[in-house]
């Protein structure tokens, strides 16, 4: 899997199979702000001191890493429940090779990973951890 530093200078990946990058090539950070974060106003929804999100094609986690970020800045005490869908593996494992700086809540996923429960878990993910 091919490694591609974006135009924001954050990274993504080429799939082999569909030969194209996970986000645009104009920004995978700014992608995940603009087309995901923005349009679902999580800092507005974080006042209602729960959430959950399903994130299909989880990918490289950065939806839900800016997704939890925008959440916290609305409401640090917001619990939130994620589900994550993603059919390759290979691309999960590509999530530890990502600065972890990516997001402020990007080393959460990341541990995730690393502890081996990316597929099923139940786990509330706050601000404080």
């Amino acid at each position: 899997m091919e490694r591609v530093i974006t135009q924001d200078q954050s990274v993504t990946f080429r799939s082999e199979q569909y030969q194209e990058t996970y986000h645009s090539i104009s920004g995978a950070q700014e992608e995940a702000i603009k087309k995901f974060v923005e349009p679902c106003h999580f800092e507005a929804l974080a006042q209602r001191g729960q959430l959950r999100i399903l994130d299909v094609c989880f990918g490289l986690g950065y939806n839900t890493g800016a997704a939890l970020d925008a959440i916290y800045a609305g409401n640090a005490n917001c619990k939130v429940w994620v589900v994550g869908l993603e059919n390759d593996p290979a691309i999960l494992q590509k999530m530890l090779e990502i600065d972890a700086a990516v997001f402020r809540s990007y080393p959460q996923l990341q541990t995730i990973i690393k502890t081996n429960q990316p597929f099923f878990f139940n786990e509330i993910i706050t601000a404080h951890e």
